[in-house]
């Protein structure tokens, strides 16, 4: 009898993992196998780290957009349309050096991309103080089986009950067909936040007093050294391996107040000497578009912020804009004048320490035009 009913428990609990797996793999939530067009897939932040190997895999496309948060609000209708491509967007929020350069290596194994439009952001390149530069929040053995085809990472994705959940939510966007859930405006988050000068200061003012802002820009972090050999290391040596590929680089205008902070907490030099020895490297290379939007006035203009550092949509858009129409365009010709230009603002930046709002506005005043 008890041979009888251990037999129908193991007859029944393998029927419920097949189905498990079999929903799994027909749903295929993170796109390991295959596009689905009949799915509205969740293209939310929290998924990115999941979903971007399967995009990157499964999606056919000409043209890949990635980078920090500073990308997630390109709309992808916009690329195309400005670029006149077929695109994909494949961004990690508060991505590292090296989980872009895992990326990269994904990337060019697919053999499809003939640009990759990149934001260049100082802090993916910063010293990680976590295992293997990788986010404590993201560890890279969270999504890793993404990238993988062995058998353990097979198992690990198909009878996951996370895979099983997301199938599941899947369906249900699926069903409701919510048009804000598409690709087309993928990992956008602008809509969840308001933008305004209150807001940015409001941010301004808690830096000193946030627990997790005290550690934003800690000079141990953004040594000149470590930043130039994770360069090097991680993004360089796909440019040079790679000379078929065209690279369109640029460093995101993060709000003039971003720079402020760094020079408060020590760590100005060090990105601004880091940003020089970038530039200059990147500027020879054959095979790259170069473009630096750090010093363009819309950095002192608080309304297009949500805070010190994360702009609107409508810097995206003038960004791309400004790409198709190769507007500040760097070269080794203007490269000297704009380093110049960049010291200059670099002082402004550095006027003054202090939080009170008065002296920002009095910044603001003589911005440049």
């Amino acid at each position: 009898m008890w041979r009888k009913f251990s037999t129908k428990i193991l007859v029944f609990a393998s029927l419920i993992v097949l189905f498990i797996m079999g929903f799994n793999f027909a749903i295929d939530p993170m796109i390991k196998y295959r596009k689905n067009e009949s799915l509205r897939y969740l293209y939310t932040v929290d998924k990115e780290r999941f979903l971007n190997f399967g995009i990157v895999k499964n999606f056919s496309y000409e043209t890949v957009v990635t980078g920090t948060s500073m990308t997630e609000n390109f709309l992808l209708s916009d690329v195309e349309k400005l670029l006149n491509t077929k695109a994909i967007k494949v961004p990690f929020s508060g991505g590292t050096a090296k989980e872009f350069s895992i990326l990269l290596d994904f990337i060019l194994k697919q053999q499809k991309a003939e640009t990759i439009i990149y934001a260049l952001d100082v802090f993916s390149y910063r010293n990680m103080n976590t295992s293997f530069g990788f986010p404590t929040d993201m560890p890279f053995e969270n999504y890793s089986f993404m990238l993988k085809d062995d058998l353990f990472s097979e198992i690990k994705y198909l009878l996951s009950l996370d895979t099983f959940k997301w199938s599941l939510f899947i369906l249900k966007n699926t069903i409701n067909e919510d048009p804000n859930k598409n690709y087309n405006n993928s990992f956008m988050w602008f809509a969840e936040y308001k933008f305004g000068e209150s807001e940015v200061l409001k941010d301004w003012s808690s830096m000193d007093v946030d627990p997790k802002k005290k550690e934003y820009f800690k000079p141990t972090d953004y040594l000149f050294d470590d930043l130039k050999r994770n360069f090097d290391e991680l993004l360089y040596r796909h440019i040079v391996n790679n000379p078929e590929i065209k690279f369109i680089i640029f460093y995101p205008p993060y709000s003039y107040l971003t720079w402020k902070l760094a020079d408060k907490r020590g760590s100005l030099d060090a990105c601004m000497k880091f940003k020089e020895y970038s530039l200059r490297k990147l500027v020879t290379q054959p095979n790259v578009e170069l473009y630096d939007f750090q010093i363009n006035r819309l950095i002192y203009d608080l309304n297009n912020y949500k805070d010190i550092s994360h702009y609107s949509h409508k810097i995206n858009y003038f960004i791309i804009e400004q790409i198709a129409k190769k507007e500040n365009l760097l070269s080794p010709q203007n490269l000297d004048s704009h380093l110049a230009k960049l010291r200059a603002e670099r002082e402004r930046w550095r006027a003054s320490h202090s939080q009170d709002v008065a002296e920002i506005e009095a910044l603001k005043t003589t911005k440049t035009k």
